[in-house]
């Protein structure tokens, strides 16, 4: 039986949604010559999330069309795995150029997964780039600046002076 968080282990005391961001998920391995992807109906699969099971996997395939930008997306690239995305919604911000494969174009996606699996190197360099990019643009530092920004603006009507760095990402 799982729990909301996904079940524990001897290497990751908390797995699933949110996890990479305390720090607490294994690091990517690309280990498996095979991609992982968002299944629906994963309670059925009895498993709630399944990130638990990512850091093996070699890329990550997000085909999602209709959600704004997948959490699961994010995970994966927290835990610094390559990623192949259709380029939908916020998709395309999530993995620019260098950080991934990101397009609407079939063929380009699968010509990507395949380069993934085949160079492990540049699987790892890709993955590497794209945590850093996600924890710029999705990371704590960013999501609390811009509340702040917002509860600035909405009380004292107009933008802040400066940004202050929390010191976190």
């Amino acid at each position: 039986m799982t729990s909301c968080s996904g079940p524990k282990s001897a290497t990751s005391p908390r797995v699933g949604w949110g996890a990479s961001r305390v720090g607490t998920s294994p690091p990517y391995t690309g280990e498996l010559p095979a991609a992982a992807v968002v299944v629906n109906v994963p309670v059925r699969r009895n498993r709630i999330t399944g990130t638990d099971l990512l850091p093996g996997f070699a890329e990550y395939l997000h085909p999602l069309r209709w959600t704004s930008l997948g959490p699961a997306l994010l995970e994966a690239v927290h835990l610094g795995m390559p990623v192949v995305a259709l380029a939908t919604t916020e998709a395309h911000e999530a993995v620019p150029p260098g950080t991934g494969y990101c397009s609407t174009d079939p063929d380009r996606l699968v010509r990507g997964l395949r380069d993934l699996v085949a160079d492990p190197r540049h699987a790892r360099e890709v993955g590497a780039a794209a945590r850093a990019h996600v924890l710029r643009r999705y990371g704590l530092d960013r999501f609390l600046g811009s509340w702040e920004d917002v509860l600035h603006r909405t009380i004292h009507r107009r933008p802040r002076a400066a940004a202050v760095s929390l010191g976190r990402s």
